[in-house]
């Protein structure tokens, strides 16, 4: 097992934004983290999306895929977790099998408009 280390973070504000939608707010916390990170798209090798509800209320289920690609994070594997409120501990006890950098972001649905 080798070390991994959390290199970047970023969020966006809580709350139910009439002008955005979940992908615009996914796309926001990932270029974010990036930027945290001091890394580009195409340095990421893995990318992990937690996510409750996200396919209700967005029309879309294969939100990793949608979130990465948006962000020009392309050609590597895209995983989504769901698991309600905890969608993040499905990820942070999952071993990951791609190398640094790997980006991850979660979401939480409810609220944002298609």
């Amino acid at each position: 097992m080798r070390a991994v280390a959390i290199v970047g973070l970023g969020k966006t504000p809580f709350g139910a934004f009439q002008d955005r939608d979940l992908r615009s707010l996914g796309v926001e916390a990932g270029r974010k983290c990036l930027e945290d990170a001091g890394a580009a798209p195409s340095q990421v090798e893995a990318f992990y999306l937690g996510n409750f509800a996200g396919p209700s209320f967005a029309g879309q289920n294969h939100l990793a895929p949608y979130v990465a690609g948006a962000m020009g994070i392309e050609g590597v594997p895209a995983t989504r977790f769901e698991a309600a409120c905890a969608s993040a501990a499905p990820h942070s006890s999952t071993r990951i099998p791609a190398s640094p950098p790997v980006c991850t972001t979660w979401c939480w649905s409810p609220g944002s408009r298609r």
